[in-house]
């Protein structure tokens, strides 16, 4: 005898909708406002007699709209894609707590990359803050509604804009401090200071800087690193219990990064990430070129500028070793990195990734 089939679930008879949810700053995440976004989702759902789905991560935190991570890195691009690709349905409802979730770009490229992209998809965004309806229907038959759509995209635009002059003007200001001596860390009076060397916090007074309990995991780094390669080192903290600073086991990337840093010997830098960032930027724009020269074929993009120096201010840390020894470690660094037995691991893969080379990491 056939088993009769237990019905499904009511809920799953429900048309589904997703949400798209995005923050880029830790205070926003404390603030709350993934939970927010979720709550409103969740609400207009139950409103509407609609399944909010949970299968596809659809959350981009720290994410910037204004630069346009989220789409180049974050999941905001990967959704798009997968709706270009039918993925998702010939129609599909995305809610996002405000027009600014999705984009802070340039109004022209805001309409084109994101909202048309998805409204050609299929996709039906409805802006929660007012309740309003972004899809092939309303944008070609309500011109009140690709109006309120482009004020809004450059509203958003605008307000970025003016918060990036305020914050490169903030930063100006406290990298002078730096430089004179009048200013130890960022921020105000409840500030933790930053980023800044894992093994230092501010003191006390608030007047500067201190050790923390992990310094002694540095030194001794420091201290073996002198006389052992890196992988050995990482294998001895390891053994001894020694972890990185979100737990997890040293390895020889790690140990490097952290032997690498000059903030080790008091000296803080400036600018090493937009060093990297040209850096990788300049990479990209050789290896293109250098392709569409194996092919024959006309490059036009103009080459990147120059990667920009790193400034170097001494004396601004608690030093954990003098300046000499950290120029000798890196001496004995660069000699093992070049020496026969290294450069057969490489050759035989070891240690060795595709990445190396072009990605960039910082402490």
């Amino acid at each position: 005898m056939v088993r009769a089939q237990e019905p499904a679930p009511q809920h799953l008879d429900l048309p589904v909708a997703y949400s798209y949810q995005r923050i880029s700053s830790g205070a926003q995440l404390a603030g709350g406002g993934l939970d927010r976004q979720q709550a409103d989702a969740e609400a207009w759902c139950k409103q509407h007699s609609y399944r909010l789905d949970d299968t596809i991560q659809l959350t981009d935190a720290g994410r910037s709209a204004f630069k346009g991570a989220h789409l180049k890195k974050g999941y905001l691009g990967q959704l798009i894609a997968m709706a270009q690709a039918g993925k998702l349905g010939t129609e599909w409802t995305l809610l996002i707590e405000a027009v600014d979730r999705l984009s802070r770009l340039e109004p022209l490229d805001a309409l084109s990359d994101v909202f048309l992209e998805l409204a050609r998809s299929g996709c039906r965004i409805i802006d929660l803050e007012d309740g309003q309806e972004y899809s092939s229907a309303t944008l070609n038959r309500d011109a009140l509604a690709m109006v309120k759509l482009a004020l809004k995209i450059q509203a958003a635009n605008e307000y970025s804009k003016r918060l990036s002059r305020r914050l490169s003007a903030h930063w100006d200001q406290t990298l002078d401090g730096f430089r004179d001596g009048t200013k130890a860390f960022r921020g105000g009076k409840e500030s933790k200071g930053g980023r800044a060397p894992f093994w230092l916090q501010i003191n006390d007074d608030r007047t500067g800087w201190e050790f923390n309990e992990r310094a002694d995991t540095v030194r001794l780094m420091l201290k073996l690193l002198r006389k052992d390669g890196l992988a050995i080192v990482a294998q001895k903290l390891n053994e001894q219990g020694h972890t990185t600073k979100q737990g997890n086991p040293w390895s020889a990337s790690s140990l490097r990064r952290v032997a690498n840093d000059p903030a080790t010997c008091g000296t803080l830098r400036i600018g090493i990430r937009k060093q990297l960032d040209a850096r990788e930027a300049l990479h990209r724009w050789r290896e293109a070129k250098r392709k569409a020269d194996d092919y024959g074929q006309q490059f036009n993009e103009p080459e990147p500028p120059a990667p920009p120096e790193v400034e170097l201010i001494e004396d601004f840390y608690p030093a954990l070793i003098s300046v000499e020894e950290f120029h000798a470690l890196q001496g004995k660094l660069e000699e093992r990195r070049h020496s026969a037995t290294a450069r057969g691991n490489r050759r035989g893969g070891v240690g060795h990734t595709c990445l190396q080379g072009l990605v960039f990491c910082l402490q």
